[in-house]
């Protein structure tokens, strides 16, 4: 029994000398264990995208949009009238017809019957002329020798050689001399206004000849038609309307305040360069019959009154040949986008248009890591662009991403602060996410 006693008193003795053991071993091992090194934490600002200052001078461009116009239009009006035998074969709206070339043909047998009339009409007056001319030569010659018989007579007389009879006789056959060459002027006078009369009855019968063929002195295409062949025409109709191919005009409304970036423009009643500048240039796009296309032209003047409704005034952009060259043509009727070439703004920086914060009059700049708030002045907007004029040097970088949160000092990183494999991650990461830095 007092074995046993024994034997278990030393089991708690084991027990209790290894629980005292463990615990000054778990106490050393706390007391002599080594702090790792602390890291100090490195501040990351966000990532944003820069764009670096350029100053430059920039061309100023001033956009509309417009209705292209025919710069010449006619209607087709015959000046005779009669039954249509012959119509171009392009005479039909959309037609192309060269200058000269007849668009409609009159029947013209009555008009060439009038012309064989007024030619022998003019033949007759010519020979009632010629009659009338010897007849005042004659009655000239009767004159002259009666006038000198009676000269002769009277100085007879005087010498008293001759009576007073055979003088009376002579004065008798003077005066009937006279009255006769007098008549026989009077005659060929007439004879020469009926002769002027034949040959304007012949220039008249001849120009309605002419006019039996209607033709332009343009080349012209067929905006409509309302003629066919057979159909009878009187003098004055209206049956057709053309327009030339050399020249088309553009309205473009533009609002008061977009003038004054272009150069002057000459206005309703002023001579074009009266102020020795050259007119602006324009640039005009169009998309026609499916493809994109581009013409270049000149605002010739601004029209000669303001618009009623949207108070604008309207630029007149000429487009020379619209019709030249491989493109579609620029017809009547197309509307059209305008870029009019403006003033140039000197040492000034281009910038998107989003890089403009708070109220459009600060940008925010990247110096030394920081972002910083920069006020700038904006002498133009022209797009998705900004002209800045004063606020920012020469290799300034302006942040051009956005940030939900941005404070005036606050840390930025830049793309060019990063590791190349740090570059690579994030534009792996831009590509996986479609986000922007």
């Amino acid at each position: 029994m007092r074995r046993k006693k024994r034997g278990a008193a030393f089991e708690w003795l084991l027990i209790g000398v290894v629980l005292i053991g463990a615990t000054l071993g778990s106490t050393a091992m706390i007391v002599l264990k080594t702090e790792p090194p602390k890291s100090e934490s490195k501040q990351v600002g966000p990532l944003v995208e820069v764009l670096t200052v350029k100053l430059e001078d920039a061309q100023t461009k001033v956009s509309g949009h417009g209705e292209v116009n025919a710069k010449v239009k006619a209607k087709v009006v015959p000046q005779v009238g009669g039954r249509v035998v012959k119509l171009h074969p392009n005479m039909a709206s959309g037609g192309l017809i060269p200058a000269g070339e007849p668009l409609v043909e009159i029947d013209a047998s009555d008009y060439e019957l009038a012309v064989n009339s007024a030619d022998a009409d003019l033949q007759s007056a010519e020979a009632a002329r010629q009659s009338a001319e010897a007849s005042i030569a004659d009655a000239t010659s009767r004159l002259k020798d009666a006038q000198d018989d009676y000269d002769r007579t009277k100085s007879l007389v005087e010498r008293k050689v001759a009576n007073q009879r055979e003088l009376d006789k002579a004065k008798v056959a003077l005066d009937v001399a006279l009255a006769a060459e007098r008549t026989a002027r009077s005659q060929l006078a007439t004879a020469r206004a009926q002769v002027a009369a034949a040959k304007v009855a012949l220039q008249k019968a001849n120009l309605d000849l002419q006019r039996t063929k209607v033709t332009m002195p343009f080349d012209a295409v067929v905006a409509n038609e309302q003629i066919d062949e057979g159909q009878f025409v009187t003098a004055g109709q209206s049956v057709g309307e053309v327009y030339g191919t050399k020249k088309i005009e553009i309205p473009v409304p533009l609002l008061d305040d977009e003038m004054r970036w272009l150069p002057h423009i000459p206005v309703a009643g002023e001579e074009r360069n009266t102020h020795g500048a050259p007119l602006p240039e324009a640039t005009v796009k169009a998309r026609i019959l499916g493809r994109n296309c581009e013409w270049k032209g000149v605002v010739t003047r601004a029209e000669g009154q303001l618009d009623s409704r949207t108070r604008m005034i309207h630029l007149v952009v000429e487009v020379d040949d619209p019709f030249a060259g491989g493109a579609p043509p620029l017809i009547p009727g197309a509307f059209v986008d305008v870029s009019i070439k403006g003033k140039t703004l000197n040492h000034v920086a281009v910038l998107p248009r989003h890089a403009l914060r708070d109220n459009g009059d600060v940008v925010w700049l990247v110096r030394d890591g920081r972002l910083l708030f920069q006020p700038v002045t904006v002498a133009h907007t022209q797009g998705d662009n900004v002209f800045i004029s004063d606020g920012l040097d020469e290799d300034d970088r302006v942040i051009v991403s956005s940030l939900d949160v941005a404070t005036d000092g606050m840390l930025v990183r830049t793309p060019d602060q990063l590791a190349p494999s740090q570059m690579d991650s994030t534009a792996q990461t831009h590509v996986e996410t479609g986000a922007t830095p």
